[in-house]
């Protein structure tokens, strides 16, 4: 197979990457982390318990809807073949084919919006995070889930052998393009650290931005709020 190298500097390639392994995204998931991405994404919404219009942007395959239901009032995503498959989970929200760093929703409209698995794949991360905070009314939540790396250094070395060695070769075999799990690998490993992450939610306006590590930080969730004033 002819690799194909992945940048999130790039939306083309990166709109490939996800048309390529949509079909076998989820799957291949499930089966790099142990299952531990589902253990994660319904920890992470429980962050959501009191929110009721949310904004499930990059959507990808949709695995939010069966679990936040009419909570969820627009899935976004610039992949149109992980929107056909998000359209197949039920209840159906309203799908939108769209970029983050332009999120086509009127200002405002959300009490939460949430971006999971999925917040390193955008090549402007400061301008979606102004996006992001657009669209959500005064008092809205901004949630954040994604892959991390351990602090403890001896943690931290054995999760990048398994990081590195282990989980492209299961991802490549599973969904079948070698050049997609080798991505993934670098897009955690080289996204920025917790603070200067929580510095990028704060100059784009978030309040009492914070964090919490999941599974000894091999995950983690970063929440903010927009202003009520």
């Amino acid at each position: 197979m002819l690799e194909i190298p992945y940048s999130p500097r790039d939306s083309t390639s990166i709109q490939l990457l996800f048309t390529r392994i949509a079909k076998k995204y989820d799957r291949t998931n499930r089966i790099i982390s142990f299952g531990l991405d589902s253990v994660w994404r319904r920890r992470f919404i429980r962050s959501l318990a009191d929110r009721r219009r949310i904004a499930d942007v990059c959507c990808g395959s949709g695995a939010l809807i069966p679990l936040l239901g009419n909570r969820i009032l627009a899935g976004l995503d610039f992949t149109r073949a992980m929107l056909s498959i998000a359209a197949l989970k039920k209840p159906a929200p309203r799908l939108v084919e769209g970029d983050a760093q332009k999120i086509p929703f009127t200002s405002g409209t959300f009490d939460a919006a949430v971006i999971v698995y999925s917040i390193r794949n955008i090549p402007d991360v400061p301008l979606a995070l102004k996006e992001l905070y657009r669209v959500l009314s005064p008092g809205g939540l901004l949630g954040i889930l994604d892959f991390g790396v351990p602090k403890n250094k001896i943690l931290e070395s054995l999760y990048l052998i398994y990081f590195k060695r282990v989980m492209p070769f299961l991802g490549s075999r599973v969904a079948g393009d070698p050049s997609s799990y080798h991505y993934f690998v670098n897009s955690v490993i080289n996204f920025p650290k917790r603070e200067t992450f929580l510095q990028w939610m704060r100059e784009a306006g978030f309040q009492n931005c914070r964090y919490e590590e999941y599974t000894l930080g091999a995950a983690i969730c970063y929440l903010g709020e927009k202003g009520k004033d």
